[in-house]
């Protein structure tokens, strides 16, 4: 896909910028980028082009995709978010190996009674997204799978590990006697022990003390309301500082009204452990910048330019604000980051 006209003179310029800054830091930079919340309807649909021009002249291995590819509409059928993962796919098929794909809150959810009470009360099922959504992961290398949506990519010669994890981590497709997704993936925010116990035994088990990792889920601890925190918050970052602070954490959760999100943790990186960079999410739909419990948390606002509520009128479709995502560069030595913004926005810094 080309890119407009209207982009040319500022994606020459991030660009520019990008190279410059990877320059300056040296080997010991590494760069990857996180484009979010795309919903391909609401989408002006350059994304694509643009990510990929962006990728491919300044040699970024890895790209996120944080999630919400799909839908945003409260109703809408399976057969549309079908037809928006194949359009979806098509425009970023030039940069398909390089995408490490999360799962939204969206991105599996439709409704097709029309009754509000009932807006993205279905689900598409686990077998149904995982074919049509995530098996093409698996078509590329150096991926390492604990399920079809949580898994990491090692970059060894940068001694990088990414993190992907689902925060929509369901027991079943079971569905109540409406017809409706009795846990429903749209509303559930959670991560099972499974999934816990992959993250502390396997995808932070690196190889030395020199390994760095950067995480990324849908919804980081940036949420902004509280119900949106998965259900063992706690035990994620206690892991993660354990596994930075190169300590013993343990922890065990239960919930009565989610029992299916009870979990026990015992992990020790005494002698073990790495370098934590940063916990990146979306979601939000707007940019947010916290530490939170040690942890650095990056959310990078929604990449759709007509899901801004208003918040945003800046954006317009026909200029470069129609599209926004980020470039990381992270200085590994001296432990810290400049993040540059391709699109609407402003670039950011992290140290970590």
């Amino acid at each position: 896909m080309s890119i407009p006209f209207y982009w040319q003179e500022h994606i020459d310029k991030k660009i520019k910028q990008i190279v410059e800054k990877q320059n300056q830091i040296g080997k010991d930079c590494v760069s990857f980028a996180m484009i979010t919340d795309i919903h391909w309807s609401f989408n002006a649909q350059h994304c694509g082009a643009l990510l990929s021009k962006v990728m491919k002249e300044c040699n970024i291995p890895y790209f996120f995709n944080g999630g919400d590819t799909f839908a945003g509409f409260p109703f809408c059928s399976k057969e549309s978010i079908f037809q928006d993962i194949k359009n979806y796919r098509k425009a970023f098929e030039e940069i398909e190996e390089r995408c490490l794909l999360v799962m939204g809150n969206h991105d599996a959810a439709f409704t097709t009674k029309p009754d509000i009470s009932a807006c993205y009360n279905e689900n598409i099922s686990k077998a149904e997204l995982y074919d049509c959504y995530f098996s093409f992961l698996k078509n590329y290398p150096h991926r390492t799978f604990g399920d079809d949506a949580y898994y990491f990519v090692d970059d060894t010669a940068q001694k990088m590990r990414y993190i992907v994890l689902n925060t929509h981590d369901i027991p079943s497709d079971e569905k109540d006697e409406n017809g409706f997704a009795k846990y429903n993936s749209f509303r559930l925010f959670c991560i099972r022990e499974p999934q816990l116990q992959w993250l502390a035994l396997v995808a932070l088990d690196v190889p030395d003390k020199d390994w760095s990792v950067a995480l990324c889920s849908h919804e980081n601890p940036n949420v902004i309301s509280q119900k949106h925190l998965t259900r063992n918050n706690p035990i994620l970052t206690g892991i993660i500082n354990a596994f930075q602070n190169h300590t013993h954490f343990s922890m065990k959760t239960q919930f009565d009204d989610q029992p299916f999100c009870n979990a026990e943790i015992d992990v020790d990186y005494t002698e073990k452990g790495g370098n934590f960079i940063a916990w990146l999410g979306g979601h939000e739909h707007k940019d947010i910048l916290q530490t939170i419990d040690n942890i650095v948390c990056v959310t990078t606002r929604n990449d759709a330019v007509r899901l801004d509520g208003g918040s945003a009128p800046e954006r317009i479709i026909g200029t470069n604000t129609e599209h926004s995502f980020d470039v990381f560069l992270i200085d590994k030595q001296n432990r810290k980051g400049t993040i540059i913004r391709v699109g609407y926005g402003e670039d950011r810094e992290i140290t970590y």
